[in-house]
């Protein structure tokens, strides 16, 4: 929960703890007004965690959390420089899956889990038993209870319902290289875990857990569409390729371009300067069209890797133009 006004930008994560190591911690209450969801929260209790602990938090998870419930094979990490080679994830580009590494990030508290199959059975199953020896059956309860005001999310669990109206505990996870998402269904006792190694512009493993929770409930799965973004990627690409041509007709015809124009009419190369503009203002529009949600320019790359390609392209195009077309009028004008 959080207080009106307050930003849902992620700071960075020394300041997190530096802001908890330089003041002492003071219980307060206030009013819920609204539910935002704000990952720097959990880092900030995870943070939390090792000050009162004393110990780092991989450290008290892996003592009080994995070792009990048998998951011997799972960990917490910081960062991406402390995934193993084997956590390399993908990115789809023009229908194909390109191995990336993950982008800077800090995610511990609020993700950073490094688990494997059998270990995430063991969680599920423990989970739909009730957590016995971890949790009391009221802080089960008070886990998956949804939070006044809203009636969708509860402590780390997304309350909701399938197709067919079977009540349901989710929660996913998007990296920009790989995707998780796992679900209970308590009336039944079915747990369903999918980690998927591409980004999260596809969320595959989403995909894959609808079609599972469709056979558990005695349905058919839709088949995934893994070439849902081609249509937008092939555009893009040709896009970059009629770009590239443009500017290679228009850097070599620089000279009779200046020989028509006079010094007022050097206006019209305006136009070709606003890839460079929107390559400076990309991060804080895409800022405002996700409602306040924060991406590098790295970052937004993998997102969208060839609309980024192409206004690099489109930049990079434009600029050569216009010094093309300058370095022609200044030459006329010289003789």
């Amino acid at each position: 929960m959080r207080r009106a006004g307050q930003s849902v930008t992620l700071p960075d994560a020394d300041r997190t703890v530096e802001a908890i190591d330089g003041e002492e911690l003071q219980a307060r209450s206030f009013t819920a007004e609204k539910l935002t969801y704000h990952n720097t929260n959990y880092q900030v209790a995870a943070r939390l965690v090792e000050v009162v602990s004393g110990q780092l938090f991989a450290a008290y998870l892996a003592a009080h959390i994995f070792e009990p419930l048998g998951m011997r094979h799972s960990t917490t990490i910081d960062t991406d420089r402390d995934l193993p080679d084997s956590a390399r994830g993908h990115l789809y580009v023009l229908g194909q899956a390109v191995a990336l590494p993950e982008p800077t990030g800090f995610g511990n508290g609020s993700g950073g889990v490094l688990s494997t199959a059998n270990d995430m059975a063991r969680w599920l199953i423990r989970q739909n038993t009730g957590l016995q020896g971890l949790l009391s059956p009221h802080g089960v309860e008070e886990m998956r209870t949804a939070s006044r005001p809203n009636q969708d999310y509860a402590l780390g669990w997304m309350i909701d319902k399938t197709e067919r109206g079977t009540p349901v505990l989710e929660h996913g996870g998007d990296l920009f290289t790989s995707t998780a998402h796992q679900l209970l269904m308590p009336g039944s006792g079915h747990g369903i875990a999918v980690m998927a190694n591409t980004g999260m512009a596809f969320s595959d493993a989403h995909t894959l857990m609808t079609g599972l929770v469709a056979i558990i409930e005695g349905g058919a799965p839709q088949p995934p569409s893994g070439q849902q973004k081609l249509p937008t990627d092939v555009l893009f690409a040709l896009l970059t390729l009629v770009t590239i041509g443009l500017a290679v007709r228009g850097t070599a015809r620089a000279r009779r371009w200046a020989a028509r124009r006079t010094g007022w009419q050097l206006w019209r190369l305006a136009p070709y300067l606003l890839p460079i503009g929107l390559c400076a203002t990309i991060a804080p529009i895409h800022r405002i069209l996700a409602r306040g949600r924060d991406a590098g320019w790295v970052q937004l790359a993998y997102l969208y890797p060839t609309f980024m390609l192409w206004l690099v392209t489109a930049a990079a195009a434009g600029l050569t133009v216009v010094a093309a077309r300058l370095w022609g009028t200044a030459r006329l004008r010289r003789r």
